[in-house]
């Protein structure tokens, strides 16, 4: 080897050593000057009581991902500041009920929902929890009762996920001395190993986000983990969706557990309107394929009729109305929904109100 290729090979290195050096003691000097929140919820948010969720009383952190980051707080009752319309006795005209999407996954607290419904003159008490199920909001439905107020009506926001038996895998107890015991967190972007590490530090970080706001970050989402974030989440919902579903253990007892909510909810209201929200991946054809694709199943395997149908049926005979939340084909549905996290966006949550009101309206 010429002495030349020596020296060339000797300069990289150096360069590389240089490079991770400064890469490392800018990494170093963000997270002592400019902490950026986690990936998901800050820690110290989320506690268990009595086998469900609650935020903490006075708890105050960030929800933080690629397409948002938000402040979020605890009230008195475990539930999120701002979007809680209710006085301490529940006294309200609308019991809101679900999971992440009345929670306000991804937006302030003002941009919600509950708090746009609240906005319109009605009163609405928000009990929606991330990583909520059936067997959850029925227990919810319990302790609101348990008040001794009773609403006007009872609004139930339902995603594909909850005819999923299985809990969210991302919840995890995190005991120890930074989260005491019966403490939650909640990573939005599954661990990726050593490239997950990286993703983590605080330069990559800003630096998507920078993209983000400069429009470029459909280009690098295979680099940064968003695509198979956004794999992973097909992975649980899809299935849901296949033929032969309809006709598992698994539909049946979420059906089950449905019906005891809409019972219990018609015990205390005659007006109990059920809202189903489309997911993003299976709005119109090209982004069903596209979903399928990502699975490398056979579209034949899939009807994405079948569960509409089942809920709508079910909820006439069980005396509750029944809607699908479904932003348009024709419509930017980006605009709608986050890219890669495919929750709600502040407009999303405009739409849904709008929606909704007139589900509630409705005679």
């Amino acid at each position: 080897m010429s002495k030349t290729i020596l020296q060339q090979l000797l300069l990289a290195v150096v360069s590389l050593l240089v490079m991770a050096g400064g890469f490392l003691a800018l990494e170093f000097a963000l997270r002592t000057f400019a902490p950026q929140p986690p990936r998901g919820f800050s820690d110290n948010l989320f506690e268990k009581r009595d086998g469900l969720t609650f935020l903490i009383p006075g708890a105050r952190g960030t929800q933080y991902g690629r397409e948002f980051s938000v402040s979020i707080e605890g009230n008195g009752h475990g539930y999120r500041s701002g979007t809680w319309g209710g006085n301490a006795d529940i006294d309200s005209t609308l019991w809101l009920f679900g999971d992440s999407f009345p929670f306000g996954w991804g937006v302030e607290a003002r941009q919600s929902i509950s708090a746009l419904i609240n906005e319109s003159g009605i009163r609405c008490v928000n009990f929606g929890m991330p990583g909520d199920f059936f067997t959850d909001y029925t227990s919810r439905l319990d302790l609101a009762i348990a008040t001794g107020k009773l609403p006007t009506a009872i609004l139930l926001l339902v995603y594909d996920n909850d005819f999923h038996l299985q809990r969210n895998p991302r919840w995890s107890s995190a005991a120890g001395a930074v989260s005491p015991p019966g403490v939650l967190r909640m990573n939005v972007v599954p661990e990726l190993g050593s490239r997950e590490l990286l993703l983590k530090s605080h330069l990559i970080r800003l630096i998507g986000r920078a993209l983000d706001k400069l429009g470029l970050s459909r280009q690098l989402a295979a680099v940064t983990g968003y695509k198979e974030a956004r794999l992973n989440l097909v992975r649980t919902f899809l299935p849901i969706h296949r033929r032969s579903y309809a006709g598992s253990e698994q539909f049946a007892q979420s059906r089950r557990e449905f019906r005891e909510f809409i019972g219990k909810a018609r015990g205390v209201t005659s007006r109990v309107e059920i809202i189903r929200i489309q997911p993003l991946f299976i709005t119109g054809r090209d982004n069903q394929l596209s979903a399928i694709e990502l699975l490398r199943d056979n579209p034949e395997d899939y009807d994405f009729r079948k569960l509409d149908h089942e809920l709508s049926d079910l909820c006439a005979r069980a005396g509750a109305g029944y809607r699908t939340f479904k932003v348009d084909n024709d419509h930017d549905l980006l605009k709608y929904y986050f890219r890669y996290d495919m929750h709600l966006t502040p407009a999303g949550h405009r739409l849904l109100t709008n929606f909704s009101l007139d589900a509630l309206h409705r005679q």
